[in-house]
């Protein structure tokens, strides 16, 4: 099965300046997005999910607006087509809403299974800053 780009938006009361250390930080990541991040010996991102680890490089980051996360293979090394998260933070200044979105670029099966898993994640966000 090839990767397919799924994109979640979810709106969220809280700033930018108040989200961007939860989508830009190891322990910021950890206490929403998955049951654990820490770094390798080669500072690589180690998400753990369901107690499998997943390696990762942040790749692109721009403050308090976006973070891109690729994924690298079992052993910590780049691969041709990587897999990738990206979150993004939105503030649409009429409204004073934000939003995270969501972009997951993998071996997706069911949109709607990763709307729920999302969905719950950001959930968790929301309560933890209050949002």
């Amino acid at each position: 099965m090839g990767k397919t780009k799924y994109k979640g938006e979810f709106e969220i009361n809280a700033s930018a300046s108040m989200l961007f250390p939860y989508i830009n930080t190891a322990d910021g990541l950890a206490v929403w997005f998955a049951e654990d991040v820490n770094f390798d010996p080669r500072k690589n991102f180690v998400f753990v999910w369901n107690g499998e680890k997943s390696f990762a490089k942040k790749t692109a980051s721009r403050y308090n607006e976006y973070v891109k996360y690729e994924f690298l293979d079992d052993n910590g090394k780049p691969v041709k087509d990587p897999a990738y998260i990206e979150l993004l933070i939105e503030e649409n200044e009429m409204t004073q809403t934000s939003f995270i979105v969501i972009t997951d670029y993998s071996e997706i099966d069911n949109f709607d299974d990763m709307d729920e898993v999302y969905g719950n994640y950001v959930q968790t966000l929301k309560d933890i800053v209050g949002g």
